[in-house]
C-alpha cells in the first residue's frame, strides 16, 4: 500500500524540484521529492507497479495542487501516459526525475490538449478525412444531447435542425472544414472561443 508524508508546502511559480526514485528490495519505489534549496517536501513509497499518472496525482494530491500544473521530466523528455515506475527505473537502482510547474497558460493548455484526446479518441473521423481529425456531426450530437441531459432549455426546433444549425455556425467560423471535420487546431482554437464566450 502507498503512504506519504508532506511537509506544508505552497507550489510556486517558477516552481523547479527534483525527485528522487530509489527501488527497494521489496519491489517498491521510494520516492523523494526535493526543493531547489534541497529541502525535502514530500516523501512517497509506491508499489513498482505504480503507473506515472498514479505517482503523479499523489504527488498533486499532497501539493494541493492540479496534475495540469506540474510536469515531471526524465532524461529531457516530458513523462505522461501509463506506464509504470518499473518500466522507468528498468535495471537502475535509482533515477532523478525534475518537477516544473507550468504557468497558467500552459496549464490550461494541457487541458485542452487532453480534451482533443479524449474528442479524437470518442468522435474519430473516417481514414478519408485524415489522420487526427474529429468527426463534428457525432460531436456536434454528443454535445447537444449533454446540453439536455443536464438541464439546458431545449429551443423550440427539432434534433436534427439543432445539429444543421451547429454544424452550419461552426464552418461559417472556420472551425469545420469541407469533409465536415474538426483539424486539432481548429479543435483546440474552438474549445478556446467557448471559454472566452463563457467569461
Amino acid at each position: 500500500s502507498h503512504w506519504l508524508k508532506c511537509k506544508p508546502f505552497r507550489l510556486e511559480r517558477p516552481f523547479c524540484a527534483t525527485v528522487f526514485l530509489m527501488e527497494l528490495e521489496t519491489m517498491s519505489t521510494e520516492v523523494e521529492l526535493r526543493s531547489l534549496s534541497g529541502d525535502v517536501i514530500l516523501e512517497a513509497s509506491f508499489e513498482a507497479s505504480a503507473r506515472v499518472h498514479q505517482v503523479k496525482e499523489r504527488v498533486a494530491n499532497k501539493l494541493g495542487v492540479s496534475c495540469v500544473e506540474f510536469q515531471l521530466v526524465y532524461g529531457g523528455q516530458f513523462l505522461c501516459g501509463l506506464g509504470s515506475m518499473s518500466d522507468l527505473v528498468g535495471d537502475q537502482t535509482s533515477v532523478s526525475l525534475t518537477l516544473i510547474s507550468r504557468s497558467l497558460e500552459q496549464a490550461y493548455q494541457a487541458v485542452i490538449d487532453e480534451y482533443y484526446n479524449m474528442a479524437v479518441a470518442a468522435f474519430p473521423s473516417k481514414l478519408l478525412h485524415g489522420e487526427g481529425k474529429i468527426e463534428a456531426l457525432s460531436f456536434v450530437r454528443a454535445t447537444l444531447a449533454t446540453q439536455v441531459a443536464v438541464g439546458y432549455e431545449k429551443p423550440p426546433v427539432s434534433m436534427k435542425d439543432m445539429e444543421t444549425m451547429y454544424i452550419k455556425n461552426l464552418r461559417g467560423r472556420g472551425f469545420v472544414d469541407e469533409s465536415g471535420c474538426f483539424t486539432e487546431d481548429a479543435f483546440k482554437e474552438y474549445q478556446r472561443a467557448c471559454s472566452e464566450a463563457q467569461k
